[in-house]
């Protein structure tokens, strides 16, 4: 997962590819919208910007928000994917995954931050008002408005 080579594995990596996306894509079949893809679908509608660059770039700032309620499940997933020692506190173990997440970001070259988009914070806002007015914004993980939204994006900006 993390890219490295080891002896163990023998399968092509067109094939460990392949079975990641697979598994991406049933993960995404079976789990309810975040605060990352709500934004990225009102962002695409408005500005036609990519849904998945507007996603990755909030991903580390979800994962922040989120383990201000959830650090001990993020704490599993960090553990797991080792970006995290076996031995850290959950508050930690999410705060080091987010700069897992941030790290593989910049190894892929992919902007960093929504200002890189070349759109205004002003033009952001439109689109955290739009993802408020969505029956969608009823389905998120926890309850949020479209202020929580819009501190969502001014962080990742």
């Amino acid at each position: 997962m993390d890219g490295a080579q080891t002896l163990t594995v023998t399968t092509p990596q067109e094939l460990l590819l392949a079975q990641g996306g697979c598994m991406t894509a049933l993960a995404a079949a079976t789990s309810s919208m975040g605060p990352a893809s709500l934004l990225a679908l009102t962002i695409n509608s408005r500005f036609k910007i990519s849904r998945s660059l507007t996603s990755t770039i909030l991903f580390p700032y979800v994962i922040e928000d989120g383990a201000k309620f959830k650090s001990d499940k993020l704490a599993v997933l960090a553990k797991i994917l080792r970006a995290a020692p076996e031995d850290a506190d959950d508050a930690k173990a999410a705060a080091l995954f987010a700069d897992y997440i941030r790290q593989h970001i910049a190894k892929m070259n992919i902007p960093a931050r929504l200002k890189e988009l070349s759109l205004g914070i002003e033009q952001l806002s439109l689109a955290a008002e739009d993802a408020g007015e969505t029956d969608l914004i009823n389905a998120l993980p926890r309850s949020m408005s479209s202020d929580d939204l819009f501190e969502l994006i001014k962080q990742a900006y």
